[in-house]
């Protein structure tokens, strides 16, 4: 009967430990960071297929950038990229990457039923900093969607995960599936 009891438990623990690793490990050897992605989201790049970073460095004058992951849910999405800065004096992407986002944002504002509020924050995912920025669009006093960026300089890249999603399930998802993600230490 020890036995039987033992069986069964064994069995639920299996089982258990399964089910949670469902889905499709993605590693980036880059920045050692990795993800794990259900079989609900559907890949539509990754590092596979981009250019090869290192390799493009040493040919290039401007900065360069390398979508690691693109992956969609209906219609939230989830994109992660790498960006080596540019260090050239007075040739700042981040002053021409704000300017284009505040244009947009004040196309947004224009719209007289969509209310939009914003803030900014800091999140650790596996010991690394970023910065937060959540973008939210209001209708009738109603969430309509959300757009979050979270910036990181991280061996010697801009490391930028975002993602926008429309309903509170995905976005805690979207948040799990970040908050387990892993770096090489």
């Amino acid at each position: 009967m020890k036995s039987l009891i033992s069986l069964c438990l064994i069995f639920l623990l299996t089982s258990f430990i399964i089910q949670k690793e469902e889905g499709t490990k993605y590693v980036f050897k880059e920045i050692g960071w990795q993800i794990v992605l259900p079989s609900d989201f559907n890949v539509i790049n990754s590092v596979a297929n981009s250019i090869d970073i290192e390799e493009a460095k040493k040919n290039s004058e401007r900065p360069l950038s390398k979508t690691l992951i693109s992956a969609f849910k209906n219609q939230n999405f989830l994109i992660a990229s790498l960006t080596l800065p540019d260090n050239k004096p007075g040739n700042s992407g981040d002053e021409a990457a704000q300017k284009a986002f505040n244009n947009s944002y004040k196309e947004m504002a224009k719209s007289k039923d969509i209310k939009i509020d914003s803030s900014t924050s800091t999140k650790i995912l596996d010991g690394v900093r970023f910065k937060k920025f959540k973008l939210t669009q209001i209708k009738n006093g109603k969430i309509v969607n959300s757009f979050v960026s979270l910036a990181s300089s991280y061996k010697s890249y801009d490391f930028i995960i975002s993602y926008m999603y429309f309903d509170k399930y995905t976005s805690d998802e979207i948040e799990s599936l970040l908050i387990n993600s892993k770096f090489a230490k």
